[in-house]
């Protein structure tokens, strides 16, 4: 299969074990939580009370997920992704092995040309669109309903940063929190709050309204540029152990939409949708929305 060239330079980076390094130490909203994972063994148990077996297309190589997925012996999954060092690095992270699992090397962007028309019972994919310029979504969205049985299912994770920007955050407010409390940054959960509400702050630059993402090289330079009196950043990283100065940070964009309305408008194109799963009781999960999806085309 010919190279193809993906849209975030983040995922060309060729270290199995800086990924695995790094997303052994990601936490919830970034990896699937045990309560989304609850949800999720539900939905596949109600589609399987319709079907004696069924097809499964993982975009990606999410942990949780093939885990879940390897617990069902009628299941056959195909993981597609185009990086082999981030799908060993995942293989290290699932909990168990799964026979009924096999990689296609691909662009997601492309699934449609990977696969034929109607090939899928179910397409899982945890955050996906973060990952994929905005002006790609419509494509991206379009082609998973085309992959899809008519009778098919498209569960998705995905973040907003609507809450983001109902509370925003102003630099002085988050080095005075560090200062007064850094023990409270060392959260994973505490950080990646407060890194979001900074980002979509009117202070910061880091946030794209045109692509409608997060630059987050942009971000960390603005923390070290304007904080004068601390000089142990380490905890008001975006991310575990990742160099603020490295070239894939500055180039990637985390890309998310700013309201649910705007979410669902271009959702609902290709897609019905049939439930939706929020933990409201948590603190930085209530950003993070489940879709079950139901193809229209």
């Amino acid at each position: 299969m010919k190279k193809q060239k993906i849209d975030s330079p983040v995922w060309q980076n060729n270290a199995e074990k800086w990924w695995y390094n790094f997303w052994s130490k990601c936490q919830e909203p970034w990896r699937p939580s045990k309560k989304e994972i609850i949800f999720w063994d539900k939905t596949i148990q109600q589609i399987l009370k319709k079907k004696d077996s069924i097809q499964v297309l993982i975009l990606g190589a999410t942990p949780e997920f093939r885990d879940l997925l390897a617990k069902y012996k009628n299941i056959k999954v195909t993981l597609l992704d185009i990086n082999p060092p981030v799908k060993r690095a995942m293989d290290r992270l699932c909990k168990k092995k799964n026979a009924n699992e096999k990689l296609i090397l691909g662009n997601w962007l492309d699934v449609a040309k990977n696969f034929p028309p109607r090939s899928f019972d179910v397409v899982m994919n945890d955050e996906g669109l973060e990952n994929v310029y905005f002006t790609k979504h419509n494509l991206l969205l379009k082609n998973i309903a085309k992959v899809l049985k008519k009778d098919g299912y498209f569960l998705m994770g995905r973040l907003c940063m609507e809450d983001a920007f109902k509370h925003p955050l102003k630099f002085t407010t988050l080095f005075k929190k560090y200062q007064k409390n850094p023990e409270f940054f060392h959260n994973f959960h505490n950080r990646i709050n407060y890194l979001y509400r900074l980002a979509c702050s009117s202070q910061s630059r880091a946030y794209d309204h045109k692509k409608q993402g997060v630059k987050v090289g942009i971000l960390a330079d603005e923390i070290i540029e304007k904080n004068k009196k601390l000089y142990n950043t380490k905890y008001l990283m975006w991310t575990p152990e990742v160099d603020w100065q490295g070239p894939a940070l500055h180039s990637y964009i985390e890309v998310d939409l700013e309201s649910l309305t705007k979410m669902k408008s271009m959702i609902e194109k290709y897609f019905k949708l049939e439930k939706k799963y929020q933990d409201l009781f948590h603190p930085v999960m209530k950003v993070k929305y489940n879709f079950v999806l139901r193809p229209k085309i």
